[in-house]
């Protein structure tokens, strides 16, 4: 990992740590993150924020009474970094985590517990202060270090524990779809794509693509096919009718066009 990627991966953690989220996208069943290899099950009528940045992944997983969440966060490594962690039992990573709590007021950090996640080494910790709790998980593969870490009010640190272990529990690693700047190395219209407030999810299905539309906190199942490398041409439904639309690529953007209506998503 890149000092600047570095820096935005620490802060990003921060933020989550000391402010959660009002404002999130619609509930998904699956989060699918093949930039950064893996894909997770969203708890039943929780909702997602995706405020994931250039070669960083970063989500939140907020609970239906907003009491708190789960963070799941990914960025990429370089070289022999993930060895090199996994050599020192990822005690930086473990580290690293509480430095992002240390700062709220009379927060405690429990003993490092080794574990594994989708079969891979992991370190974690509970960590209780007089406002918030939570756990944090970290592990490593060949080209990415995870972060996934339960953030809550401190009644409710417990119940976002269970959800954590909810998460981790579903796991799963997959063969890695985006290089650097999110565009899919074998399919540009595979993926997650977001962008003034939409977000399209696809995946490929048969000889075409299928997934859903999220906006204004709704959701729409989208159709579509290729009519080239570089314009994907679909619908989705909305009341039982279905409205056309457009993706087209544009160098690592997807520019989404339905009727007079324009959004840029990567």
């Amino acid at each position: 990992m890149t000092i600047h990627h570095r820096i935005r991966f620490g802060l990003a953690l921060t933020l989550a740590a000391l402010a959660m989220l009002t404002t999130l996208a619609a509930a998904q069943a699956t989060l699918n993150v093949p930039s950064h290899g893996f894909q997770v099950m969203v708890p039943a009528g929780w909702e997602v924020d995706d405020d994931s940045s250039g070669a960083d992944a970063l989500f939140f997983l907020t609970s239906p009474d907003h009491a708190g969440g789960v963070v799941v966060a990914a960025g990429p490594l370089e070289g022999d970094e993930g060895a090199a962690y996994r050599a020192e039992g990822l005690a930086g990573l473990a580290d690293l985590s509480f430095a992002l709590v240390a700062g709220v007021p009379g927060v405690q950090r429990g003993d490092v517990v080794r574990t594994s996640v989708a079969g891979l080494d992991a370190a974690g910790f509970t960590f209780r202060g007089s406002e918030l709790g939570g756990r944090f998980v970290y592990f490593v593969s060949d080209a990415s270090v995870y972060a996934f870490g339960s953030i809550a009010d401190a009644a409710a640190a417990a119940t976002m524990e269970a959800a954590l272990d909810q998460v981790l529990a579903s796991v799963q690693l997959v063969a890695l779809g985006f290089p650097d700047g999110g565009a899919p190395a074998t399919d540009p219209f595979v993926g997650t794509f977001t962008g003034d407030g939409l977000t399209l999810v696809l995946s490929a299905s048969g000889d075409g693509y299928v997934g859903d539309l999220t906006f204004s906190g709704q959701t729409y199942a989208v159709q579509a096919h290729a009519a080239s490398d570089q314009l994907l041409t679909g619908t989705f439904v909305s009341g039982g009718t279905g409205f056309g639309f457009e993706l087209v690529r544009d160098g690592d953007a997807r520019v989404f066009t339905t009727g007079n209506s324009r959004y840029v998503l990567r």
